[in-house]
């Protein structure tokens, strides 16, 4: 997972939760009650605001690996 801190830019979004660390466990995404995290936005219109939220999204990436993989 990119470092936070790297997605991070005040004004693009109201709220960024992410709920794991580098190396922590994630549960499988099945609904959206087992999201790793979320980004809330807001702008003037529907438009602007999806396009903050995939602005925020693509700044941040979880990579996962099958449970059980040994440490490369």
């Amino acid at each position: 997972m990119t470092a936070v801190d790297d997605a991070n830019r005040p004004g693009d979004y109201e709220q960024l939760r992410i709920g794991a660390e580098v190396g922590d466990e994630v549960a499988d995404l099945t609904n959206s009650w087992r999201r790793t995290g979320h980004a809330v936005t807001v702008g003037a219109d529907a438009d602007e605001a999806a396009a903050r939220a995939r602005a925020v999204a693509d700044r941040v990436t979880v990579t996962t690996r099958p449970g059980g993989a040994a440490d490369a």
